[in-house]
């Protein structure tokens, strides 16, 4: 019997979505700017409209539908959104150095 692949390869038409989030993540600067100014940090990676749609609603069903990926939708709404019980900055496990 043939299993099912729940997740497979990123589509690559989204790449600007998934730099986007992984930025986020990433960068403290681009998350204080996003929650300033979503729609400006949204456009200046060139995405379209559902992608917008889609990121700032935040369904983790409906990201995963999309196309991007899961590891990406844990990390968006853990650290970006701060959906989890520690400060962002604590939340990112590894950034070159240890996290307390």
């Amino acid at each position: 019997m043939k299993q099912k692949i729940l997740y497979d390869f990123s589509d690559p038409s989204k790449f600007k979505l998934h730099r986007l989030i992984r930025d986020l993540t990433d960068n403290k600067d681009l998350r204080e700017k996003f929650f300033k100014s979503p729609d400006e940090v949204i456009r200046s990676y060139g995405l379209n409209d559902k992608d917008k749609e889609v990121l700032l609603r935040a369904d983790p069903v409906e990201m995963f539908e999309y196309g991007i990926s899961p590891y990406l939708i844990h990390d968006y709404r853990l650290v970006v959104l701060g959906f989890g019980n520690k400060p962002p900055e604590i939340q990112v496990v590894y950034k070159g150095e240890k996290s307390q």
